[in-house]
C-alpha cells in the first residue's frame, strides 16, 4: 500500500482503537463519519478532523508517522475489503487459535429464503457481510454485530425483481469504502450498492453495463482487485479465455464512460495472459491469479494502465513447477502472495508462494508446497483463501465434495507439515462442503456456500485470529505493531508509514496531509517539532540587537513567528528584517544601538 483502505467492523475486547476509512460506524459508543482517523480513547471525532487523546509526533526528516507505544498503549483494528479482494482472496491481522467444533458455527440461509443459496464470493463493508449470488439475484446480508444463528441478523434482497433483470450471475464483490460492487460473470452488468442507504430500497442500487458501454467482450469476470482508488475487474472467460481487464475509477461517476478503461493482456502482453481467477494488491502491484495457463501477471499501479511496460508476467508451470497452475484464488499476507490451488487435470493441493520483495520473473522468488501429499490426502481443490493476520485459510470445494478446511500458520515454516491444520466442517454437518470463497470481518472467517451437489446456503463461520499485526507492506516482526509501505519492522503498539498519509485527501503532498481541522482534544497534549540544524523551530539570543538564523527550511513564503522567551538588556519589538530563501533569515530588535540581548523563540509555517 502505501495507502490503507479499511473499514470498521467488530472490535475485539479492548477500549482503544485505530479507525481508518469512509462511511459511518459506531465503535465503543462513538459514532464516526466519513473521512476520519481516531486514535486513543474518549475522543470526539467529526468529519475531516484528526482527534486524539495524545499527540502525534511527525519527524519530517524520516518521512513517516510514529505513534509511540508510551502515548497509545493499546491498539486494535479491523481490516476489510482491501485485504479481502472479492471474497476470493484476502485479510487483516490474539492468541493461537485452534479449529474445532467449538470454534465453528453453521447457519443455513435457505431457512430464510429458498433462493438464498449458491453464492460465489462475498463482500464486507465493516459491519455487514454480503454473500454474492452467482446464478440468482438474491443478495443475502449478515449483520456481524448480531448473533450468527439469529434469523433477524440477516436481510434478503432480490435485485433481479427490484433493480434490473440482469442483476445476477456475479463472481465476487469489491468494497471501496462506500459502495459494494457485484462483479459480473455471466454478463457485463455491474451492480453497485450504496452502503450508506437502505439495503432493501431499489434506489440504493445502480447498474452499469460494460458490454454495452465499454467493450462487447467485457464480461466473464471472476473477482476484482482494489488499489484504494481503482477497481480492476479480473478477466476469466467470455466464451473463450479472456485477458480483457476493465478498470473503474471510483472517484468519478459510476455511469460515465470516461470513468472506465480497458486493457487486453492476451493481445498486448502475452497470448497466455488470460483466464485469471481473482486478484490481490500488495500496495503497489495488482496480481492476477492464473487458472489454466499458469502465467502469473502483475500490474504496477504507479504507472500507466494502458502501457505494456507497466505489466510483468511469468510462466509458473514452465519455470517453477509443472503443477503451478489451476489456481482459483490469491491472498497477500503483508509479504507473500499465495496462489490457491484448485485443479489441473484433477484436484490439486499445491500452493505456490511468491515473495513480493523479490523479482516476479525469478524462479528463486517462489516456493511450492503440496498439502495433498504432505498434510492430508483430502487437502485439495480449494476455491478462494482468506488471511486473518496470522493464518491463511484455504477454502474447501473439490468439485462440491469437500468441506475440509486447510489452514497455514504464516508465522511458521511454509514447507513444514506441522505448520498446517485441517478440519472437516462436514463432520459437523454433512452438507457443509462445496464452498466458493471466504471473507474475514476482523473476528471471524466465513466460508461462502455455493454447490455441494445442488446450490446450498449453509454458511460456515470460524473463530479466527484477531490480534494486531498487519501491514500492507512487509509485515512487522513486532507482535503488536504494523508497518505500511517499505518498512519491515515496527515497534510494539505502533504504526509506521514509509510514504504519505492523506486524511480527507486522496493525493497527499506531505507525510501527513489533512483536508480539514486538526483537534488535539486532551489537555496537556500538543504538537512536537524537532529543533536543530536547518529546523523549522528554534531559539536565538540577540547580539547587538540582531541574530541571523541559518536554516534551509526558510522560504520566500514562510510565515515567521517570533516570541521573546527571556528578556535581556533593553528589550524592544523584534521583527524579521531580512530573509534569504533556502539559507537564512535575520531577526532585529527596535532597540537601537544594540541594547537588546533577549532570547527569541521562532517558528516557521508554510501556506498550504
Amino acid at each position: 500500500m502505501p495507502s490503507l483502505q479499511s473499514s470498521i467492523g467488530p472490535i475485539p475486547s479492548t477500549p482503544r482503537s485505530v479507525l481508518i476509512g469512509e462511511g459511518t460506524s459506531s465503535i465503543n459508543g462513538v459514532t464516526l463519519s466519513a473521512g476520519y482517523l481516531l486514535i486513543g480513547t474518549n475522543a470526539d471525532p467529526v468529519a475531516g478532523r484528526l482527534s486524539s487523546t495524545s499527540y502525534i509526533n511527525v519527524t519530517s526528516s524520516s518521512g513517516f508517522i510514529s505513534i509511540s507505544s508510551v502515548l497509545i498503549p493499546s491498539i486494535t483494528y479491523t481490516i476489510s475489503e482491501a485485504y479481502n479482494q472479492s471474497g476470493l482472496g484476502g485479510g487483516s491481522v490474539g492468541t493461537t487459535k485452534t479449529v474445532s467444533s467449538k470454534s465453528v458455527s453453521i447457519f443455513n440461509s435457505t431457512t430464510l429464503n429458498s433462493n438464498s443459496a449458491g453464492f460465489l464470493g462475498a463482500g464486507f463493508d465493516g459491519r455487514y457481510v454480503y454473500f454474492v449470488p452467482n446464478q440468482s439475484g438474491t443478495i443475502t446480508r449478515y449483520d456481524t454485530s448480531l448473533p450468527f444463528s439469529y434469523s433477524n441478523s440477516y436481510a434478503i434482497f432480490n435485485a433481479v425483481n427490484f433493480v434490473n433483470s440482469n442483476c445476477l450471475g456475479y463472481a465476487g464483490a469489491a468494497f471501496d469504502g462506500k459502495y459494494i460492487y457485484y462483479i459480473p460473470s455471466t454478463n457485463g452488468q455491474i451492480t453497485r450498492f450504496d452502503t450508506t442507504l437502505s439495503f432493501s430500497s431499489s434506489s440504493s442500487y445502480a447498474v452499469y453495463n460494460l458490454v454495452t458501454n465499454i467493450n462487447s467482450n467485457a464480461y466473464g469476470f471472476y473477482g476484482a482487485g482494489f488499489d484504494d482508488r481503482f477497481i480492476y475487474f479480473v478477466p476469466n472467460s467470455n466464451s473463450t479465455l479472456s485477458g480483457l481487464i476493465v478498470r473503474y475509477d471510483t472517484i468519478n461517476s459510476f455511469t460515465a464512460l470516461t470513468s472506465y478503461a480497458s486493457f487486453d493482456t492476451s493481445i498486448l502482453i502475452n497470448s497466455n495472459c488470460k483466464g485469471f481467477r481473482a486478484a490481490s494488491y500488495d500496495g503497489r502491484y495488482i496480481y492476477f491469479a492464473p487458472d489454466t495457463t499458469g502465467v502469473f501477471l502483475s500490474y504496477d499501479t504507479s504507472t500507466s494502465f494502458s502501457l505494456s511496460a507497466s505489466y510483468a508476467f511469468f510462466d509458473l508451470g514452465a519455470n517453477v513447477n509443472s503443477n503451478s497452475k489451476g489456481f482459483r484464488g490469491i491472498v497477500y499476507d503483508g509479504r507473500y502472495i499465495y496462489l490457491i490451488p484448485y485443479s489441473i487435470a484433477t484436484s490439486t493441493g499445491q500452493i505456490t508462494r511468491y515473495d513480493t520483495t523479490l523479482p516476479l520473473t525469478s524462479p528463486s522468488s517462489y516456493l511450492t508446497f503440496d498439502t495433498t501429499a504432505n498434510v492430508n490426502s483430502n487437502s485439495k481443490g480449494f476455491i478462494g483463501g482468506v488471511f486473518d493476520g496470522k493464518y491463511l485459510y484455504l477454502v474447501p470445494n473439490n468439485g462440491g465434495t469437500s468441506g475440509q478446511l486447510t489452514r497455514y500458520d504464516t508465522t511458521q515454516s511454509f514447507a513444514t507439515a506441522a505448520s498446517y491444520l485441517v478440519y472437516d466442517t462436514a463432520a459437523m454437518n454433512s452438507n457443509s462442503k462445496g464452498f466458493m470463497g471466504g471473507i474475514y470481518d476482523g473476528r471471524y472467517v466465513y466460508l461462502v456456500p455455493m454447490n455441494n451437489g445442488a446450490r446450498f446456503g449453509q454458511i460456515a463461520r470460524i473463530h479466527a485470529y484477531s490480534g494486531l499485526n498487519l501491514s500492507p507492506g512487509p509485515l512487522s516482526s513486532a507482535p503488536n505493531g504494523f508497518s505500511v509501505g517499505t518498512y519491515t519492522t515496527a515497534p510494539s503498539n505502533s504504526l509506521v508509514v514509509s510514504g504519505r498519509v492523506g486524511i480527507g485527501n486522496q493525493t497527499p503532498a506531505y507525510p501527513l496531509d489533512v483536508a480539514g481541522n486538526i483537534a488535539v482534544s486532551s489537555a496537556g497534549s500538543g504538537f512536537c517539532v524537532k529543533e536543530g540544524s536547518n529546523a523549522k523551530m528554534g531559539v536565538a539570543t540577540l547580539s547587538g540587537g540582531t541574530a541571523t538564523i541559518n536554516t534551509t527550511a526558510v522560504t520566500a513564503n514562510s510565515r515567521i513567528f517570533l516570541s521573546n522567551q527571556s528578556p535581556g538588556g533593553t528589550p524592544g519589538i523584534v521583527y524579521v528584517s531580512a530573509r534569504n530563501p533556502g539559507t537564512s533569515f535575520t531577526i532585529t530588535s527596535t532597540t537601537l544601538l544594540g541594547g537588546d540581548s533577549s532570547t527569541i523563540a521562532w517558528i516557521l509555517f508554510e501556506p498550504a
